[in-house]
């Protein structure tokens, strides 16, 4: 079964310019073809200041290596309230560098076995 699991992967890029917010890659070991950044943010105001600027980002310095990964990249951004559907609206319609999720409402930060478990019922359906 093709899943999506914690890679090991350097998102320093990132680290550095946005200190708040967590950032992992999530990826299919078997095929190669899909990857997901997942970012964990302290509130949705953090949220809605920061993705353009993430995406931006992503845009330049993430270059998977796999031929359709390039076009297969998520950025899956997770906050503990509620983010006003407007803005859920524009997040996830805005296909600019990757595909965007927002899971929003989720209280306390999620384990990674909980995130590998979201993003996979999410983007897989599994």
């Amino acid at each position: 079964m093709v899943a999506l699991s914690k890679t090991a992967h350097d998102l320093g890029f990132l680290k550095s310019e946005f200190k708040e917010v967590e950032f992992e890659l999530y990826s299919c070991d078997q095929l190669q073809f899909i990857n997901c950044i997942v970012c964990w943010f302290g509130s949705s105001e953090e949220m809605v200041a920061s993705w353009k600027a993430i995406q931006s980002i992503v845009s330049v310095k993430f270059k998977p290596e796999a031929k359709f990964s390039r076009w297969n990249i998520y950025l899956v951004m997770l906050c503990p309230d509620r983010l006003e559907v407007r803005e859920k609206y524009v997040i996830e319609n805005d296909r600019y560098a990757a595909r965007k999720v927002v899971l929003d409402n989720q209280g306390e930060h999620p384990t990674i076995e909980m995130v590998e478990k979201l993003i996979n019922v999410e983007l897989l359906g599994a």
